[in-house]
């Protein structure tokens, strides 16, 4: 069954997002007894990062049978999804270079039903999706799981090349009924992290008929 399930992926190549916090840093040690007229140097004090926004999240839009549906960003726009991708939407015009884009296709995996083996697939996700890349060497960042509406969903982080550029992305894979739904969300490396809370927010918005 798995073998099945993951020969429908292609090339089509996801962690939670989730980081353990730093240890707090130590001033650096001051020098003593200070000479008279010396400046004692200023503890350091580390930068606190700033929250992620909130995704905004406009308009709920549907694929063209009417099976899939989910939020699109402001400044984002559906864009043309041909078989087996049911939907797509990409960002607005960035000015150059690679467009950052999410999309969402489905196959059917005979014999599946009920609860799916997620550890079993998340496995052999592992070994399957670098092996299949081929020359865009996708390499997997990191692993883990996610709930998207009521339902427990694999999410792997991956590295890869697509026509020359360095892209890292995210997946979603979830299992309803005898189908695989797998959400692909993509950009330049040097832009993921900016995106990858806003890859959550519409995967968290998936809605299946």
């Amino acid at each position: 069954m798995i073998g099945v399930m993951l020969a429908g992926l292609g090339v089509l190549a996801g962690g939670n997002g989730c980081r353990s916090s730093p240890p707090p840093e130590e001033s650096p040690a001051l020098p003593f007894p200070p000479k008279t007229g010396q400046t004692l140097p200023r503890p350091h004090l580390s930068e606190k990062k700033p929250p992620r926004p909130t995704p905004v999240l406009g308009q709920m839009i549907s694929s063209a049978d009417g099976s899939v549906s989910l939020a699109l960003p402001q400044g984002w726009k559906q864009g043309e999804a041909a078989s087996p991708v049911l939907l797509k939407i990409e960002q607005g015009p960035t000015g150059s270079g690679f467009t950052p884009s999410l999309f969402v296709f489905s196959t059917r995996v005979p014999g599946l039903s009920g609860d799916p083996p997620l550890d079993e697939i998340e496995s052999a996700l592992q070994t399957t999706l670098p092996k299949q890349s081929g020359e865009q060497n996708l390499k997997i960042v990191s692993t883990g799981r996610l709930r998207l509406g009521n339902r427990e969903a694999i999410a792997i982080v991956a590295t890869l090349t697509l026509a020359g550029t360095p892209v890292q992305q995210k997946q979603y894979f979830l299992y309803v009924g005898d189908r695989q739904y797998v959400l692909t969300g993509l950009a330049p490396v040097d832009r993921y992290k900016k995106l990858e809370s806003l890859f959550d927010g519409i995967a968290a918005s998936l809605k299946i008929r």
